[in-house]
């Protein structure tokens, strides 16, 4: 899961990461996948360029990344956990 990623926007800090690994763990559970395989990579990386291309609050990267789309073009219909 920890291939390469292009860093070319907005440096990720310590927090940021870990604000996004725990969005990562929601995700992944939610969609019943594999924290290690490619649909966990792919929300990884959708997230990391959501925050480079300027979204930084935890609610705005979480509703991005449960409307995000396959690569089809569908939605991908996994609904974000109540709280």
């Amino acid at each position: 899961m920890y291939g390469s990623f292009s860093i070319s926007g907005r440096p990720l800090g310590a927090e940021e990461i870990a604000m996004m690994r725990s969005l990562l763990r929601e995700y992944c559970a939610q969609r019943r996948c594999d924290r290690q395989g490619d649909v966990a990579e792919e929300a990884a990386r959708y997230l990391v360029a959501l925050y480079q291309s300027g979204l930084s609050t935890e609610e705005e990267l979480r509703r991005r990344l449960y409307e995000k789309r396959n690569w089809g073009g569908q939605l991908i219909s996994v609904r974000p956990p109540r709280g």
